[in-house]
């Protein structure tokens, strides 16, 4: 890996620091480096084409940032463990300053996930499409009012209720706010899809698993006001006769791996207690 470059969240001291010093530890294989901090598109884009790997500093949701502006092009990401919630994470910082001369110059390995598009199918600016790489919610837009929610897989109707919202998530989003809501979790490169509601009225709470070639849409009733959310990151209003299609995502999230396979497992069980949480 000749070309690497580096996003740390934008508002953590701990995190820049980090950064810092993983370059000048990448400056002893490569002198082709850059920094940027996350958010930060222009730089991002300035740079990031011939980028090998991507590295992310920071939790959860600097790695989601990372991962999606790196997915058209291909660039798997390491994440680097700086948040309380890193599940995607790969290494602490630690080990990252330990262990990152020898990654770039070893074959590791390349894990690809499952990720969503998502189009706006009524005519209008800002339709998509979307990339996500952990779920895609439709919700209510004003607190304390439930939306109706008319929901078809493969063009026939499976719902017509009212609730919170509706989560479509893949296995990487399995593990995020389906799971928070009593979703099941899918092993992390399983190419499924998982429906589930938020909060649903008079009627059960339950996911389903949808197969990776389902085809979901998603209308809210009429005169309500509803927000598409992509990744918890991306949020657009939603009108009236608008509707949200939501497909397996023809580029797959890749991530490069030091562990195990089942590494991923034992963070799931630190996660929800069934473990210590200090993974160092």
């Amino acid at each position: 890996m000749n070309r690497v470059g580096i996003c740390y969240h934008n508002k953590s001291a701990e995190a820049a620091n980090v950064a810092m010093a993983l370059k000048e530890a990448i400056g002893i294989v490569t002198n082709e480096s850059w920094l940027c901090t996350a958010w930060d598109e222009e730089t991002l884009n300035r740079n990031i084409d011939g980028t090998d790997l991507l590295i992310s500093a920071g939790g959860d949701g600097t790695i989601l940032w990372a991962a999606r502006s790196a997915l058209t092009r291909g660039i798997p990401v390491l994440g680097v463990r700086m948040g309380i919630l890193a599940f995607l994470a790969e290494l602490s910082a630690s080990e990252a300053l330990e262990r990152i001369p020898a990654l770039l110059q070893s074959e590791s390995s390349i894990e690809e996930r499952t990720t969503l598009q998502v189009e706006i199918t009524a005519p209008g600016a800002n339709a998509g499409p979307f990339h996500a790489i952990n779920d895609v919610v439709v919700s209510r837009g004003a607190i304390g009012r439930p939306i109706t929610l008319r929901v078809s897989v493969d063009g026939m109707e499976v719902a017509s209720l009212r609730s919170d919202g509706v989560i479509i998530a893949t296995a990487t989003g399995s593990t995020a706010y389906s799971l928070a809501v009593g979703g099941p979790v899918l092993p992390p490169e399983a190419p499924e899809l998982v429906l589930n509601f938020v909060a649903p009225h008079m009627t059960v709470a339950t996911a389903l698993v949808l197969p990776a070639t389902a085809t979901v849409e998603v209308q809210v009733g009429d005169d309500e006001e509803a927000i598409l959310s992509v990744d918890g990151q991306t949020d657009r209003p939603l009108s009236t006769g608008e509707t949200v299609r939501i497909v397996r995502g023809k580029y797959p999230a890749r991530f490069l791996r030091t562990h195990a396979a089942g590494e991923s497992y034992r963070k799931l069980g630190a996660t929800l207690g069934w473990l210590p949480r200090d993974l160092e």
